[in-house]
């Protein structure tokens, strides 16, 4: 009698356990008989223009990835050289040239034969563009205070400018706040010549020296101007750490081409 007891007892519990599956069904997508309930439609992710999961998908086809953190802040000097005239992407006012010339920077680190290192990096060009002193070259520069806030290097790992540099701060010597080295490396990781011509508006201190050596903002690029005056022209200098780094002693034609200084806009 105790055996049939237990017997009974363990039917019962399977009976139930069977119940309880079967009242289960809404919400494990099966039917009671264990088959899948065609009264359930399976939840699709959101894949709609402008979604989470479509911006995700769109970042990662196009490697939109954020680049990793040095600790410091990469310069270089362009590989190729290019007129005083850098038209804005989408066009744009005559001002607008220096986000021609980013672009141009942008372009070049990202290119074919730029060092991995520079890719997906945001750059600005060592360029003057403007008479306020919102719109000098050194304004374009993330500095704090005046000072740079991480040291800013080349490829090859030399310190161009220390972490808190400043180019007001007269040195020891009483000459000008000037480069530790010469911007030399390119965005392939290659040693340039010395004494190429670099486009920069700009006296060593990284202020306008004339607003006439701009290239009319960076977007004027003719020999002879609509009024029969003076061809414009371009304040230069050069890839050395010595004075007229920046300014050099002259100016260039806009017509001619020469190259640029970039640097990193957020350095990490």
């Amino acid at each position: 009698m105790r055996e049939r007891r237990v017997w009974l007892l363990f039917v019962a519990s399977l009976t139930w356990a069977a119940l309880q599956l079967g009242g289960c069904s809404s919400f494990s997508g099966l039917g009671g008989d264990g088959s899948a309930d065609a009264s359930e439609e399976p939840s699709v992710p959101d894949a709609t223009p402008g979604s989470t999961l479509d911006a995700a998908s769109d970042a990662l086809n196009s490697g939109d990835t954020a680049p990793p953190a040095l600790g410091y802040g990469l310069v270089f000097l362009t590989s190729t050289e290019h007129i005083g005239q850098f038209p804005p992407p989408g066009g744009g006012a005559a001002l607008d040239g220096r986000k021609g010339a980013d672009a141009f920077c942008r372009s070049l680190a990202d290119g074919s034969g730029a060092k991995p290192t520079m890719n997906g990096r945001s750059w600005v060009a060592w360029l003057t563009y403007g008479a306020s002193s919102t719109d000098d070259a050194r304004s374009r520069l993330p500095l704090v205070g005046g000072n740079f806030p991480l040291d800013y290097k080349m490829l090859d790992g030399t310190v161009v400018f220390p972490k808190d540099f400043n180019f007001d701060v007269v040195p020891a010597d009483g000459g000008t706040a000037l480069p530790s080295a010469p911007i030399r490396i390119n965005e392939k990781g290659e040693t340039m010549a010395s004494n190429l011509v670099v486009w920069t508006g700009s006296l060593d201190n990284g202020h306008l020296r004339d607003p006439t050596e701009i290239c009319g903002g960076w977007n004027l690029a003719t020999t002879t101007p609509p009024d029969g005056g003076q061809p414009p022209y371009g304040r230069i200098g050069f890839n050395i750490n010595t004075p007229f780094w920046s300014s050099s002693a002259g100016d260039a034609l806009c017509s001619e081409a020469h190259y640029l200084f970039c640097f990193e806009a957020t350095p990490r």
